[in-house]
């Protein structure tokens, strides 16, 4: 369980940058929430699936855009949908 938090706490400070997050630790609480944490998956037990951790906070920058500084550049992550 720690491990999970420690590869979502690395996976939100490389991929939230960008949305300048105004808690980090807020934004790793929210993404544990089950309605965010079923949109990760995870490439082992060791790395989650960036387009993964990108869908989720995009997701989470829609319902919760109070968590960003700027929550309007979600829609420029990359969801792995092109």
């Amino acid at each position: 369980m720690k491990e999970k938090r420690i590869l979502l706490e690395n996976a939100v400070l490389k991929q939230a940058a960008t949305l300048n997050p105004i808690h980090m630790k807020q934004v790793v609480l929210a993404l544990e929430d089950r309605e965010y944490a079923e949109l990760l998956e995870y490439i082992d037990q060791d790395e989650l699936n960036p387009t993964s951790v990108n869908r989720a906070l995009k997701h989470l920058a829609a319902t919760e855009p109070n968590l960003f500084y700027s929550p309007e550049k979600a829609k420029d992550l990359d969801n792995g949908s092109n």
